[in-house]
């Protein structure tokens, strides 16, 4: 069995040393223009640069994203499991995109408590209070968090057939009717006998947060980026969490915030 097992690494074709060398030219290029971006203040990071209206962290994530952009080519057999700050738009495919999104008070808490973890301890602490205002005026990973659902959402509404907009809270409070609908919409619907059974059921246990948090590579595995553990990516998993770190003036702010972001869009939290 151990020996069946194989990394990462080996699954990899050997690339020749033409290929590396451009490869990084590529990278090269892709430095020289994070270099004139404008930069702001960052969360797990020295700074974020602004690329396309956005926000990124430079090198872990911005130059995968230049070269995603270039080279990447989706297939129409793929579906793609979308949200905020992890990923970024498949605007050509013709493959199904499940996007999912969260109340941005949850979304500040949980990002917070994120980087609280894996902040390199060289750099100057981030208080709830500055993640805060950087936060509300759209500096974040991949923000503005508004912009980066708004886009999806009017998306949706224009190509309902190519991406299904699910908000968390809806999941959480109806686990089973949500489940379905992302069956159907990828085209593998369940059957009156799997419903009977209790497959759908267990798929819901089986991919539950409670069961996901407890894997033992999410318990003890490692994140080799940061090399941290993987249990940093996951917290809580509840719906309103966002009340025991809170003060009402901010919980205000980012409701109207929400409300004149999301104006006339018909999309509410």
């Amino acid at each position: 069995m151990a020996e069946a097992l194989i990394t990462a690494a080996k699954c990899f074709v050997p690339k020749s040393k033409e290929e590396e060398e451009e490869i990084e030219r590529i990278y090269n290029s892709y430095r020289n223009i994070i270099a004139t971006l404008p930069r702001n203040r960052g969360w797990a990071t020295q700074h974020l640069c602004q690329y396309q209206g956005f926000w990124f962290q430079p090198l872990v994530g911005l130059e995968g994203i230049m070269w995603m952009q270039q080279h990447f080519i989706s297939r129409p057999t793929d579906v793609y499991l979308i949200s905020s700050p992890k990923s970024d738009s498949i605007q050509k495919s013709s493959c199904p995109i499940v996007y999912i999104c969260r109340n941005p008070k949850d979304v500040l808490v949980s990002l917070c408590q994120f980087v609280m973890k894996v902040k390199p301890k060289d750099l100057p602490p981030l208080s709830l209070e500055d993640a805060f205002e950087m936060f509300c005026e759209g500096i974040s990973p991949c923000g503005s968090y508004w912009d980066h659902v708004l886009g999806y959402w009017k998306a949706s509404l224009e190509f309902p057939s190519k991406i299904l907009f699910l908000k968390y809270e809806d999941m959480k409070e109806e686990p089973l009717l949500n489940i379905k609908r992302v069956a159907e919409f990828v085209g593998r619907p369940f059957s009156l006998e799997e419903e009977e059974n209790g497959t759908v059921k267990e798929i819901l246990t089986l991919c539950s947060f409670e069961k996901m948090k407890n894997l033992e590579v999410n318990k003890n595995g490692f994140y080799r980026v940061r090399n941290t553990k993987n249990d940093v990516f996951f917290r809580e998993g509840k719906v309103g969490d966002w009340e025991n770190h809170l003060t009402n003036e901010m919980a205000k702010r980012l409701d109207e915030i929400s409300r004149q972001k999301f104006q006339g869009s018909g999309l509410m939290f």
